[in-house]
Formats: C-alpha cells, sequence, structure tokens
C-alpha cells in the first residue's frame, strides 16, 4: 500500500512540474503538501528519498 501511495504522490509531483514548465500557473501550496506526503511515506517505509530538492 505505501508503494502504491508513494509511486502515486510522486507522478502528482511530476505532473505540476510539467505544468510549471510549459506555463500553466502553478499551485505551490498544493505541490508542498505532495512533498511532504512523499516524505512521510518514505519515512514510514524506511525509504530514502533519493529525489529530494
Amino acid at each position: 500500500m505505501l508503494v502504491t501511495v508513494w509511486l502515486t504522490i510522486n507522478e502528482l509531483i511530476s505532473v505540476m512540474e510539467n505544468l510549471a514548465a510549459i506555463g500553466v500557473p502553478g499551485f505551490p501550496r498544493l505541490q508542498r503538501i505532495l512533498r511532504r506526503l512523499r516524505r512521510t511515506v518514505a519515512d514510514e517505509s524506511g525509504a530514502s528519498d533519493e529525489k529530494e530538492e
């Protein structure tokens, strides 16, 4: 379950980054929430977050 949630969060972050790259107005609050969720899931699973910015 944690893997599924982690992958989903990563994909959502990727979509947000791609939208920002093509000039669509961003959602910085949503992006911060997704990054926090990704860290939380990684901490719960014991995995390290490789794409930390």
